[in-house]
């Protein structure tokens, strides 16, 4: 779930506005040059002892990824008990978050997920 929150903690540090995605930062809207910043990666974004509101923000409206743009997943429990996400790529490839699939490029929970055709 996507929210644009402007800042307004009162300190001594400016306050932007931030696309943030399920506790991850996106991207923010510098308040001091009007420009949109956007992370390689994906943050953890703390807001401990901050204030923010909710607000509508055409620059950072435009990086928002709209629903039919996710890719399809599902979680898998492996036999140890561990839960790993597979998901299918551009449409046709699974990819899975296991350390085999990461080592080898494919692995038994990708194979269930064919197998059963679960995605």
């Amino acid at each position: 779930m996507h929210e644009i929150l402007m800042e307004t903690t009162d300190w001594d540090f400016p306050n932007h506005t931030y696309l943030v995605s399920n506790g991850k930062l996106i991207a923010y809207l510098n308040v001091l040059t009007n420009e949109v910043k956007k992370l390689k990666g994906n943050a953890y974004f703390d807001k401990r002892n901050r204030e923010f509101k909710k607000v509508k923000n055409a620059k950072l409206e435009k990086l928002m990824v709209k629903q039919d743009d996710v890719e399809p997943s599902i979680q898998i429990k492996s036999d140890s008990g561990k839960t790993y996400t597979i998901t299918k790529k551009e449409g046709k490839y699974l990819s899975c978050t296991c350390p085999g699939f990461t080592y080898r490029g494919y692995c038994k929970h990708t194979d269930q997920v064919k197998k059963e055709k679960l995605l």
